[in-house]
């Protein structure tokens, strides 16, 4: 791997643009098909203005350049990661704007990446959720939720409850495919008091809410017994699955959805 560098520390355009393609093409070659998906573009709008595509001169067709080398690299999907998706707003608005104008040029977004950090300052209503996400469903087939953690201040019934409506929202719509933590541990974790685990491991409600609905709730087993033909099908929740069969034949399963 190349040694490490911080693009902020570089003053020469060219010399950024050099080393980002770069380590693209380092990324992608390395990890080839072991992943499923790309986040290709991070932070496009940002809080004010992306730095490097809004306010260094020679960058400003840096993302074009990005998405093109990485789909010549592979077909996996790729996604753009962005934060207060869910705020009215400029970053909501703008990054809808920009993922049109990547498709418009025939740089296809598979997804959506949704940081979804929350804080008891604005926590939209689960309508609200749904309402943002059937509005970027025209423009993209997938969302995820990429980065959620909620800070309250001495409000863990809060922060439960509103992991727990989060969950549910997501769950229900059919665009989102994932949803994952900034961090889960308070011994490591960008605002420990937004962790689920204490530094101790005893667990908070909003991990409580975590077990309850991804561990309990929205999880299948069942014991079946296969037809005249040795086949068996279910319905149960998107997943993988673990089998475990008596016979004498070798089992094959293909979860379809």
């Amino acid at each position: 791997m190349a040694t490490p560098f911080n693009l902020h520390d570089i003053k020469d355009s060219a010399v950024i643009r050099e080393r980002t393609l770069a380590s693209v093409k380092e990324r992608l070659e390395f990890a080839k098909d072991r992943v499923i998906e790309w986040d290709v573009i991070n932070h496009p709008i940002a809080w004010n203005g992306a730095d490097m595509l809004n306010k260094r001169p020679g960058l400003e067709q840096l993302d074009r350049d990005v998405f093109k080398l990485a789909r010549s690299l592979t077909k996996l999907p790729f996604c753009v990661n962005e934060d207060q998706v869910f705020r009215p707003g400029p970053q909501c608005d703008d990054t809808l704007t920009y993922i049109e104008a990547l498709n418009k040029a025939g740089l296809t977004v598979h997804g959506l990446g949704n940081q979804a950090h929350f804080d008891e300052s604005y926590l939209p209503s689960p309508e609200h959720l749904l309402a943002v996400t059937g509005r970027f469903a025209e423009v993209v087939p997938h969302q995820c939720i990429t980065e959620y953690d909620i800070v309250t201040t001495e409000d863990e019934e809060l922060a439960a409850d509103y992991t727990r409506d989060v969950l549910i929202a997501v769950f229900s719509h059919p665009a989102y495919t994932s949803f994952l933590l900034w961090g889960f541990w308070e011994g490591s974790h960008w605002k420990p008091e937004a962790a689920s685990w204490n530094k101790d491991w005893s667990i908070r409600k909003r991990g409580e809410v975590l077990e309850e609905w991804i561990g309990r709730r929205w999880h299948t087993e069942v014991t079946l017994k296969t037809n005249a033909k040795g086949r068996v099908t279910w319905r149960g929740f998107p997943g993988w699955y673990d089998v475990q069969a008596t016979g004498h034949k070798p089992v094959i399963a293909r979860p379809d959805w």
